[in-house]
Order: C-alpha cells, then structure tokens, then sequence
C-alpha cells in the first residue's frame, strides 16, 4: 500500500491481529487518542494498553515472563520470536 500512497484505517480490539499487522498504532479511550506510535512500542507496554483496557498480544505475554531469562520484552511478532528462541537455542548447544 505503502507504494500506492494509500492509507488503509482498521478499527479493532483484536490486539493479535494488530500484532500481525505491526502498523502504526492509535490507542483509544472513551474517544481520546492516549498513544499513537509504531505497534511495536505500543503493545508491549502494559501500562498504556491497561488505559484503553487492552491486554498484551500473546506472544508479549510469553516474551514477559521469559524476560528474566534474558529475553526481550518487546516482541510481538511470531516471526521475531520464532529467531530469538532458535539463535538461545543455538548458542546453548
């Protein structure tokens, strides 16, 4: 689309599509813009999607709970994930 210079608006609260998606984020409550950034930065930020009472996409909620291990907490791309996890693996053989 980008190429055409055309714009395309979704309005949803399926965080895992967004997450797929990986556009340009505007977040909502009651009307109000409360962010707007790249969705990278957005959804894996638990205070600012708590506004709009939006959960973590799933694959933030995993990369959260192995952040103490060293992992990235702002991962929300199945694909970024998918290399993280084989490079830990490769390095622990």
């Amino acid at each position: 689309m980008q190429t055409q210079k055309k714009t395309v608006v979704t309005v949803t609260h399926d965080v895992e599509f967004v997450a797929e998606c990986n556009p340009r984020v505007v977040l909502m409550k009651d009307g109000k813009i409360v962010a707007d950034g790249e969705g990278k930065e957005i959804l894996t930020n638990p205070t600012m999607l708590e506004l709009s009472s939006i959960v973590l996409p799933q694959i933030a909620q995993v990369f959260n709970k192995l952040a103490p291990l060293g992992f990235p907490k702002d991962v929300i791309d199945i694909y970024e994930a998918k290399q993280i996890i084989l490079k830990t693996k490769e390095k622990a053989l």
